[in-house]
């Protein structure tokens, strides 16, 4: 008796933090800035300030990890993210979208592990997202995003 009573709590509480997940988001529709036809949508939420660099839906802050630091007419940007994409509909999703927001791709290189790597450029800025499989089980992939103006 005490065990179904306590597997019933366990079912309730992970159904309650299922649906507490599931509401955070304030975007609608299916669409990315560039392609309605798209079901990758890219995220902007106060914590994220890098308005020019689309995170896809369902990736978290990892803000441990992340920094931040805009003095003057100068960014630098290490941004940690983990989510549940794979790693080639992020990259998919990355070639896209960085592109509608005014970046230009440089160069695509994937290392000996899987992980993909993106170079892009935005006038004096440089950008390199870097995805690789994270240690989580139910978010595979981690997406680091490093942001700097060049001299």
């Amino acid at each position: 008796m005490r065990m179904a009573r306590g597997i019933g709590l366990v079912v309730v509480g992970l159904g309650l933090a299922l649906v507490a997940g599931c509401g955070g988001s304030e975007l609608q529709g299916d669409a990315t800035a560039g392609d309605p036809n798209s079901t990758l949508v890219p995220v902007q939420t106060p914590e994220v300030p890098i308005e020019d660099v689309p995170v896809p839906f369902g990736f978290k802050l990892d803000e441990g990890r992340s920094r931040y630091f805009a003095p003057g007419e100068t960014r630098f940007v290490d941004y940690f993210f983990e989510g549940s994409m794979e790693r080639a509909q992020a990259a998919a999703f990355y070639r896209q979208e960085m592109v509608y927001s005014g970046w230009e791709l440089d160069n695509e290189r994937m290392s000996v592990g899987g992980d993909v790597i993106l170079d892009f450029t935005n006038g004096k800025e440089e950008c390199v997202i870097t995805l690789t499989k994270s240690s989580s089980l139910f978010k595979p992939t981690e997406i680091h995003i490093a942001l700097w103006t060049a001299n």
